[in-house]
């Protein structure tokens, strides 16, 4: 058995490329071992984007709706120990 072979597919089906620039979009994509994500994808917990543009959408909204049902959940928390006493 071939342990090289093994361990190589299975890194290379854990890969996921985002083609970048006119040279990247020219290449047959079938033909690749990895997955494709056209549109976005996460590297050291943010969300990289095809357009800058996207990345306030991506990254900062999600944070922000995250931050505001954490506040709540701490106020409502709060709230009702404060009526205990």
């Amino acid at each position: 058995m071939d342990f090289g072979k093994i361990s190589t597919r299975s890194i290379f089906r854990k890969i996921k490329l985002m083609p970048f620039g006119e040279g990247a979009c020219q290449v047959p994509l079938d033909s690749l071992p990895s997955k494709i994500s056209p549109k976005k994808l996460k590297y050291l917990g943010v969300w990289v984007t095809h357009s800058h543009k996207d990345l306030y959408v991506a990254n900062y909204q999600p944070l922000e709706v995250m931050c505001h049902l954490k506040l709540e959940k701490i106020r409502y928390t709060v709230r009702g120990a404060t009526k205990k006493f």
